[in-house]
C-alpha cells in the first residue's frame, strides 16, 4: 500500500469532462461568477494508480433523516460495518440505530452516501506526489473531492452551512481505511481496476501480547511452558491481544491445530490501556474450548456451559476446524456474544456457513481483548484473525 486511489477516469462518469478540459488548460481556474466555483480536487500528475476510500454523505432532504421500513430492509449499519466489509456486503444508505427513541420514534437515522457502504467512494490520485504536500493526508482529499461532488453532482438540497463546511464536517475515510494510507495500483485510466481487491476485507491477524509460558510467532499462539496437571488451574500459560474489539459488530476467528491438547480461545473484558495478567481460563469471559479428549466446550468466566450433546459438550473437532466468538452491537455501549463453528471453506469478501454452538445470556459491555489459555504443552491455535471496527 502506498498512500491514495485515483479519481481520473472517473470524472467522465459524472459530468466533469468540461471543468476538467478547463483545468487542463495552464492556470485556469473555474471562478465563482462564471462556470462555478473552482475544481477542489486535484489529482496530480500521472501517473494516477493509487486510491483512497471515501465517506462523502449526500445532503438530506429532511433532518433528522428517518428511515424508511424498505430503508431499513436495504441499509447497513454503521455498527455492522467492518463485518459487511468482511463479508461484501455493500448499500447506498447506512443506519444509524444509536439515536434514541426521541429523534425517529425509535427508528434510525439514515445517511445516502456518493458511491457503497461501508467500501466507500473511490477517488483515484497520484498519492506520492499529492500526499503530503498537496493533502496532508486522506482525509483532507476526501473533503476536497466532497466539494466537487456537491458543486457540481449533487442532485439534492445545498448543505445550509454551506459547501465547504458541510465537507469539512462530513467527509472522511470510509471503514477501516487508514488516512495515512493510499491503495498502491488499484487504478488505471478509467478508475478502479476490474478486479482489484479491497484489502480491508481481509480479517486482521491478532498482535499477541502479554504473553505467559506460551510462544507467539505470527498468529500462531503456542505453549512452550512444562505442563503442570490435569486440573482447570493447570491453564496457566497464554497471551491476549494488542486490539480491542471497541464498538460495533465483530468476531474473533481460530482454528485448532491438533484435538489432543487443552486450549481456550475467546474474548475478555478489558478497557484500553490495560494489560492482561492473568492467563487462566476465569479471566476468558466468552470462550470456546478444544479439550484434549477432542470435543468443543462453551466456557464463560471458568465455568463451562452444558451443550447439548450427552456429554454436556458441544460436539467433537479435529485439527483445521476454526470456530469464531461473535460480537453483535446494541448500540448502546453492549453487545450480544454467540459462539459458532465454521463449515465449508470461505474467502474474505464473502460471507461463511456456520453453526451455531451457544448464545451467552444477556449483553455485555464493551471493550473486548482476545485471550487465550492453554494446559497442555504444545497446544497450538493458528490463523487467529479479528474482524472490528479499527
Amino acid at each position: 500500500m502506498h498512500e491514495l486511489l485515483k479519481r481520473s477516469g472517473r470524472w467522465l462518469s459524472v459530468g466533469w469532462f468540461w471543468p476538467l478540459a478547463l483545468l487542463a488548460l495552464p492556470n485556469c481556474v473555474l471562478q465563482t461568477g462564471g462556470l462555478g466555483p473552482p475544481i477542489a480536487f486535484d489529482p496530480g500528475p500521472e501517473p494516477r494508480t493509487s486510491a483512497i476510500m471515501c465517506d462523502i454523505p449526500q445532503v438530506p432532504t429532511t433532518v433528522p433523516n428517518c428511515a424508511s421500513p424498505t430503508d431499513i430492509g436495504y441499509g447497513i449499519s454503521f455498527a455492522h460495518a467492518a463485518v459487511a466489509l468482511a463479508q461484501g456486503e455493500t448499500s447506498a444508505i447506512a443506519l444509524d440505530f444509536s439515536q434514541g427513541p426521541g429523534v425517529c420514534s425509535g427508528d434510525p437515522v439514515k445517511t445516502e452516501f456518493f458511491g457503497k457502504f461501508p467500501e466507500g467512494y473511490a477517488v483515484c490520485l497520484n498519492c506520492g506526489k499529492q500526499i503530503p504536500a498537496v493533502y496532508a493526508d486522506a482525509n483532507a482529499a476526501c473533503v476536497a473531492q466532497c466539494i466537487d461532488l456537491l458543486n457540481y453532482h449533487n442532485e439534492g438540497p445545498a448543505p445550509p452551512e454551506g459547501v465547504d463546511a458541510y465537507c469539512q464536517a462530513k467527509a472522511k475515510v470510509s471503514t477501516n481505511f487508514n488516512k495515512d494510507i493510499c491503495f498502491d495500483d488499484a487504478c488505471d485510466s478509467g478508475g478502479i481496476k476490474s478486479g482489484f481487491f479491497d484489502p480491508r476485507r481481509n480479517p486482521e491477524p491478532v498482535k499477541w501480547v502479554d504473553p505467559f509460558g506460551v510462544a507467539t510467532p505470527g498468529n500462531l499462539l503456542t505453549r512452550t511452558a512444562p505442563e503442570t496437571g490435569q486440573q482447570s488451574q493447570d491453564y496457566n500459560a497464554g497471551a491476549a491481544s494488542a486490539q480491542l474489539i471497541g464498538k460495533g459488530d465483530g468476531w474473533v476467528e481460530f482454528e485448532a491445530s491438533e484435538n489432543n491438547l487443552g486450549h481456550v480461545v475467546g474474548l475478555s473484558k478489558s478497557c484500553d490501556g490495560c494489560s492482561d495478567s492473568d492467563p487462566s481460563l476465569v479471566d476468558i469471559h466468552f470462550g470456546i474450548s478444544l479439550s484434549l479428549d477432542g470435543t468443543v466446550r462453551v466456557i464463560e468466566g471458568g465455568t463451562f456451559l452444558t451443550g447439548p450433546e450427552a456429554d454436556g459438550s458441544y460436539g467433537t473437532y479435529l485439527a483445521g476446524d476454526r470456530f469464531r466468538v461473535v460480537v453483535t452491537d446494541n448500540n448502546d455501549n453492549t453487545a450480544n456474544i454467540a459462539y459458532y463453528r465454521v463449515v465449508g471453506p470461505c474467502a474474505p469478501g464473502t460471507p461463511c456457513q456456520s453453526t451455531l454452538l451457544e448464545t451467552h445470556s444477556g449483553p455485555a459491555p464493551y471493550p473486548f481483548r482476545v485471550d487465550a489459555s492453554f494446559r497442555q504443552q504444545n497446544a497450538t491455535v493458528a490463523n487467529v484473525t479479528l474482524v472490528r471496527l479499527q
